[in-house]
């Protein structure tokens, strides 16, 4: 009888140890349902995890782009170390004029920022940035260039700020949500 109830045992702790190994392999984010339960924390890690570190560049932003020259020597400056808050804070609108490798290597951190900081115009700016719906090239390429799992992480970011952000800025919150719709449509594309 003993043995029945610790084969019985073992075999249930079996069931529960697949089960969350299953769990841990699926890396996808619900684009319908943002996780409000998900804490900063849980996300910044969830960043960390999906993004992976890319060196910045030799040439971070665009040439000939407006401001692009002082953009690109702002974040080289960075180049041996971690690029601080205040400057994705003073460089929120140069998302469009980022290098290919160049956004690679910077994007995680906007989105660090965003997180941390849910009100911020740099979520401003990444809503601005991602979201329409008429043809935005630069946006397009960015997205398309992403893994479905980063897309479906940056759905659930933007959705859980429209959420943090919805009781004092509404038009915010509706900016997060349009750009959550076309980076949920890239995602439903790969």
């Amino acid at each position: 009888m003993r043995r029945i109830a610790i084969a019985a045992i073992l075999v249930v702790c079996g069931f529960i140890l697949a089960a969350h190994a299953r769990e841990a392999t699926l890396t996808r984010f619900s684009i319908s349902d943002p996780s409000v339960a998900m804490t900063k924390t849980e996300l910044l890690e969830h960043v960390a995890k999906t993004f992976p570190k890319v060196p910045l560049p030799e040439r971070v932003a665009e040439s000939g782009v407006y401001d692009s020259d002082d953009i690109d020597r702002e974040f080289r400056r960075y180049r041996d170390g971690l690029i601080g808050d205040q400057v994705f804070f003073d460089n929120r609108t140069a998302l469009p004029v980022f290098t290919d490798d160049g956004f690679r290597a910077v994007f995680p951190g906007f989105l660090r920022y965003a997180i941390n900081n849910p009100a911020s115009d740099v979520s401003d700016y990444l809503a601005s940035f991602l979201g329409g719906t008429g043809s935005k090239p630069v946006t397009d390429s960015r997205l398309a260039s992403m893994s479905r799992s980063q897309l479906d992480l940056l759905a659930t970011i933007l959705g859980w700020l429209g959420q943090r952000v919805s009781a004092l800025e509404p038009h915010l919150a509706a900016a997060l949500d349009d750009a959550r719709a076309r980076v949920g449509r890239f995602a439903t594309s790969k």
